[in-house]
């Protein structure tokens, strides 16, 4: 039986604040960021408080199918940090990404100095048009985060 939730949440809060993280969790997906390229990643504002319970859904399913699942950071913000859940789709995925072979949870931060940082964009039709501009460039950042929108 793998941990729950909550239970993975406390100790992937305990792993940020060991990398120097804040512990303060955004769930995002590829729908609230852009990646301009530069050495930040402009975040939608407000992060929809739905997202918890997209990516608790990520978690369950990912662990029923026991392949693993990753909690992973996608930038800093002033108070918080932007993180993704996602698990492979079948066997070879799971090889491929290094992925526990007992379909537990990996975990990950960016080290990359300095790190990226987040930048908030409220204005919506701001956000569409940076959105539009870098959408392609999300899969130059991690392979992996493009296929979190099932978070």
């Amino acid at each position: 039986m793998h941990e729950t939730f909550e239970a993975a949440i406390v100790k992937f809060r305990n792993f940020l604040l060991t990398n120097n993280c804040s512990p303060e969790i955004l769930w995002v997906s590829s729908k609230e960021v852009a990646f301009p390229p530069k050495h930040f990643v402009y975040v939608k504002s407000p992060v929809p408080a739905a997202n918890l319970d997209l990516a608790r859904e990520s978690y369950e399913s990912g662990m029923a199918q026991n392949r693993g699942v990753l909690f992973s950071t996608v930038c800093e913000m002033k108070d918080a940090t932007c993180c993704f859940v996602w698990f492979p789709q079948d066997q070879d995925e799971a090889e491929r990404y290094l992925m526990p072979a007992d379909g537990s949870l990996k975990m990950s931060v960016r080290t990359d100095s300095p790190r990226i940082r987040g930048k908030i964009v409220k204005n919506s039709l701001r956000w569409k048009l940076l959105q539009m501009a870098y959408r392609k460039r999300a899969a130059l950042f991690d392979p992996r985060f493009l296929v979190a929108d099932r978070c």
